[in-house]
């Protein structure tokens, strides 16, 4: 997973220019930040690569990143194939 699907995780969750040290649930039983961001992370690269492989393919990046409502059926019929 590279940094920036990492940080693209993150800044979605609300964290930017913040040190986690000692993190721990707020909650027992709720589920590890690190957990949430590698699950998420997968899908992260999972949608720049798509949108790298459409930038290739010549279409611009405006719409690709973030997906816009055309972009976004496209990517779906993407993750099913």
């Amino acid at each position: 997973m590279t940094t920036a699907s990492i940080t693209t995780i993150l800044l979605k969750k609300g964290l930017r220019n913040v040190w986690l040290r000692g993190t721990r649930p707020i909650k027992p039983g709720q589920g590890r930040l690190v957990e949430a961001v590698a699950q998420e992370g997968q899908e992260q690269e999972r949608l720049e690569g798509w949108i790298m492989s459409e930038v290739e393919r010549g279409v611009p990046l405006p719409g690709l990143y973030p997906p816009n409502d055309e972009a976004k059926p496209r990517y779906a019929s993407f993750v099913k194939k």
